[in-house]
């Protein structure tokens, strides 16, 4: 080993003991457990604001003269950041996976280097294809797992399943969704709250009848010549939102573990992996409130 080589694992261990001291998940879960607690107790929350209170030099009082009632705040605040905080723990779960995939001799420098938003997309698409890839599904175990075992027992080989069924499941999410994702955090150009649509034939028989909680939004797409401008209305289920975000952070923990254990040497004395009845339970515990999940009208065409 040369001098250089030397000194390039020393400045990789140092940046590895320094990123692994915390927890990637960590952050999240604070804001989950916040949005949990505004949705299931938003009069205690009120209350907690009714009077001012300081941070160190900085004064916080709730707002004054708010037009909206506490269920109408609640609600706009809950759909919204449901989403959003689904949309911002999937793309670090994704990142993450990315950066520790090939055994790199520090993940923090692969993330941070991570910043070509075209090159992300590209591994977006390829987590949403069917089918998977054989090269993902082996990064997949040793990002998730520590390694394929030379004998895969059946525990062994349900548990790889769930981590691809659950990335794959939240890319097509990510991808469905990115127009009100984009729109919410670029600017909070987004309404939410209660809706409804229904359309129906003469004698009354229902061709779209949809109604909950929803976001609506604009969006455009393009052809070769004009641009097309809509209105879209998106329906979700926060309850749902909020399930797949812990099923998410419970992977990003498992991503944590097994990196803690390669590149530190901290013991793993078990894997919490994500069970197939979990994510069943994302898909099939939260029914749909209609028969579309968004419904939008052309608003406007312009040449390009």
């Amino acid at each position: 080993m040369t001098t250089d080589d030397a000194l390039a694992e020393d400045h990789n261990r140092r940046l590895n003991e320094e990123f692994y001291s915390t927890h990637a998940s960590h952050y999240f879960r604070h804001r989950l457990a916040f949005l949990a607690l505004q949705a299931g107790k938003p009069q205690a929350v009120e209350d907690l604001l009714a009077e001012e209170f300081a941070w160190g030099s900085v004064k916080f009082s709730s707002p004054k003269n708010d037009q909206d009632g506490l269920e109408a705040r609640t609600s706009k605040f809950v759909i919204t950041e449901s989403q959003v905080l689904l949309h911002h723990a999937s793309e670090a779960l994704f990142r993450l996976f990315i950066a520790h995939a090939g055994a790199p001799a520090c993940p923090w420098l692969e993330i941070a280097s991570l910043t070509s938003f075209k090159t992300f997309h590209k591994y977006l698409d390829a987590f949403r294809a069917d089918p998977w890839r054989a090269d993902l599904t082996n990064d997949a175990a040793h990002v998730f797992l520590g390694g394929r075992p030379t004998n895969a027992d059946e525990q062994w080989n349900e548990a790889l399943q769930s981590s691809v069924r659950l990335i794959r499941l939240l890319a097509n999410r990510f991808h469905a969704d990115r127009n009100m994702y984009n729109a919410t955090k670029h600017g909070m150009a987004v309404t939410a709250g209660e809706g409804s649509i229904g359309i129906f034939t003469e004698d009354g028989r229902p061709v779209i009848n949809t109604d909950g909680t929803q976001v609506t939004f604009l969006e455009h797409e393009t052809t070769s010549d004009h641009k097309n401008w809509y209105r879209k209305a998106q329906w979700f289920n926060a309850p749902q939102a909020a399930w797949l975000t812990e099923l998410a952070l419970n992977q990003i923990d498992l991503l944590w573990d097994v990196a803690k254990h390669r590149y530190l040497g901290a013991p793993l004395d078990g894997l919490n992996v994500v069970t197939p009845e979990a994510i069943d339970a994302a898909l099939n515990n939260f029914p749909a409130t209609g028969s579309v999940r968004s419904y939008r009208t052309l608003i406007a065409t312009e040449p390009l």
